[in-house]
């Protein structure tokens, strides 16, 4: 394994050098750190630290005496070890050293005292004095070679943008394969967000970032807010976008008024579902076709609930009769939905809807995480509003927003009239909180992501409301016989 060498002659280097490995530091990281003492593992792990978390360097002591130290920044949390004064296993046992390695973000000092501790997957720093400088000799041990490759993609990527880039800092991850960074470049902020780790293979979804670029483009072509584009590596799968800041949905509707915040997102949603989306171009100058919402992506979605929420909620496979029966179900309620097309973004929720107060009419509201877009029904994304995953909307809100969204929408475009608009509703409602519970049930686990599991009560109490549409009496059956205690209430 070769090794990648820094060298450092100054603090100001090697918090340069700190800077360059913080965006890699994430949730499982582990970071051993070698070297005789004196050397300086303990002023690399304080400058480390303090980018990660933000806390001060002063604060930041050696954990010699005490073993280890936590820090933590939101979601992020810091254990830093110091393996010097322990003589033994059993003293290693005692600081159950395991549930950090998992969950967290590992620095171990003197981690060469215990190999063994080590994952397979890990960043080893050795630290070799040389009078007046350190050299920092890394080593990236199993999938941490493909990072750090990914990593000087992205600099790489940067470095040619033009900007002075002064810092690079993780943002905070969705249900994706996708990643995003804060980039500052000493005047303002921008958004780099990395697509090369995502793979579709059973749907006909979208596969690249040249999906995000042309339908960025699409949708400010009909006048609606998003992220202007100032660079992109269709290669490498990077984006370089402005910044819309912090002002998402999901953070304000408790600060904001409701009707103030959600009237733009009525608005730009409107303005969506009636632009006519046919056809557009290409980066290359052709036609550029979106895939259809059709009923082999529709059912797809759906048997996820099988796959994933059936094991995660009775811990055990579902039945093949069981499974057939529900799959049935559902290519009956597809069958049920007009075949009305338009754009949708699929994720038209609070996570991905920007407030903007300097902006005006419907352009307050900016959308982002919109490359998964397909043609699909146009009621779809007025359920991902009206049924948020992330933030609880109320019956009395809900009604609010559909009735807002009724009022504007130009029937006579569309199959389905005013009096069967709900049936469509609830159809597209139930079949998404089926697929999310299927999403969340599955990150759970799969990848060991338990932080959307709060949001399951919330999508299980959606299903509930739409029990009482007659096209889903079969379903709602289905599912009072299967999970009673869930739904049979």
């Amino acid at each position: 394994m070769k090794a990648e060498i820094h060298r450092a002659c100054s603090l100001h280097e090697l918090a340069t050098f700190a800077k360059y490995l913080t965006p890699i530091l994430e949730k499982g990281t582990l970071l051993a750190l070698n070297g005789d003492i004196g050397s300086g593992k303990t002023t690399l792990s304080k400058y480390l630290i303090n980018y990660l978390t933000s806390t001060r360097i002063e604060e930041i002591s050696s954990p010699t005496f005490n073993l280890y130290q936590t820090y933590s920044n939101q979601d992020l949390i810091i254990s830093h070890y110091d393996f010097y004064r322990i003589d033994n296993s059993h003293e290693l046992e005692e600081l159950d050293i395991s549930d950090s390695i998992k969950n967290n973000v590992t620095i171990i000092e003197w981690a060469n005292k215990f190999p063994s501790v080590l994952p397979k997957d890990h960043i080893e720093i050795q630290i070799i004095n040389k009078s007046d400088k350190r050299d920092y000799k890394i080593f990236f041990h199993g999938k941490y070679e493909k990072v750090i490759l990914a990593h000087k993609n992205r600099l790489n990527f940067l470095s040619n943008s033009g900007l002075n880039i002064r810092e690079i800092t993780n943002m905070k991850g969705d249900a994706s394969k996708r990643k995003y960074f804060r980039v500052y470049d000493g005047v303002k902020n921008f958004v780099l967000m990395d697509a090369s780790k995502e793979i579709r293979k059973k749907t006909k979804t979208t596969k690249s970032i040249k999906d995000f670029i042309i339908i960025d483009k699409y949708l400010d072509n009909i006048g609606l807010r998003v992220p202007k584009i100032y660079g992109y590596d269709i290669k490498n799968q990077l984006i370089l976008e402005e910044d819309l800041g912090l002002t998402t949905y999901n953070e304000l509707y408790l600060k904001l008024n409701f009707e103030k915040l959600i009237t733009p997102a009525i608005e730009s949603l409107l303005i969506l579902v009636h632009s006519n989306y046919t056809t557009i171009n290409d980066l290359n100058g052709t036609a550029f076709e979106l895939n259809k919402f059709d009923k082999k992506i529709f059912i797809h979605e759906a048997k996820l609930f099988i796959d994933y929420y059936w094991p995660y909620a009775k811990s055990s496979i579902c039945p093949k009769e069981k499974k057939y029966e529900f799959l049935s179900i559902i290519e009956k309620m597809f069958s049920d939905l007009s075949p009305d097309r338009t754009l949708i973004l699929r994720d038209y929720h609070s996570p991905n809807l920007h407030y903007l107060e300097n902006e005006k009419g419907h352009r307050k509201c900016a959308l982002i995480d919109f490359q998964d877009a397909l043609l699909g029904h146009p009621l779809y994304d007025l359920v991902s509003l009206a049924q948020d995953a992330r933030v609880t909307i109320s019956e009395v809100k809900e009604k609010y927003i559909i009735d807002a969204f009724k009022q504007k929408f130009l029937f006579k475009n569309f199959q389905f009239g005013n009096s069967s608009f709900n049936e469509q509703y609830q159809i597209l409602a139930t079949q998404r909180s089926l697929k999310i519970l299927g999403i969340f049930a599955r990150l759970s686990l799969l990848e060991g992501k338990n932080n959307y599991i709060i949001h399951m009560p919330r999508i299980i109490n959606y299903i509930r409301r739409s029990m009482n549409c007659s096209l889903l009496d079969n379903l709602t059956k289905w599912l009072k016989v299967n999970f009673k205690d869930t739904f049979d209430v």
